[in-house]
């Protein structure tokens, strides 16, 4: 039996009315070959469209098929700097949290290379850089 494991690529694909972030996902058997019953868009999957100029993503599987994507997002700099966005899709593709994502930091100062891991019990663990006190980990 040929085993599966997701293997994200992703891509931003900017728009002209603000940016919209894209994910492209596709599934590799162990030997490395595309598997032919990929569900997702080959255009990619639309994880946020709000104009915030999201950047710096990274992805995790959830361990259902799907995955939790992070980002770092402007679309509130004026006021809290940039901030820590989290998607979560499942095995097909779709968003299973609000539109355009959820904040996972909003607060004073710049947070910057969010990371995201699979904790193993169907959550997930997210850790930033945040410059609210300095220049610290969270």
């Amino acid at each position: 039996m040929n085993s599966v494991v997701l293997k994200p690529l992703y891509n931003i694909i900017r728009q002209n009315v603000g940016h919209t972030l894209f994910v492209v996902c596709i599934l590799f058997g162990s030997a490395g070959i595309a598997d032919p019953v990929f569900k997702w868009n080959v255009k990619g999957v639309q994880v946020c469209a709000d104009s915030g100029n999201p950047e710096s993503l990274n992805i995790a599987e959830d361990g259902t098929g799907g995955v939790f994507i992070v980002w770092i997002d402007g679309r509130n700099k004026t006021v809290t700097g940039s901030d820590v966005y989290c998607q979560r899709l499942d095995s097909t593709g779709n968003p299973l949290w609000q539109k355009d994502g959820i904040p996972v930091c909003m607060e004073p100062g710049d947070q910057k290379n969010a990371k995201v891991v699979f904790n193993g019990i169907g959550g997930a663990v997210i850790v930033w850089e945040d410059a609210r006190s300095g220049r610290e980990a969270w």
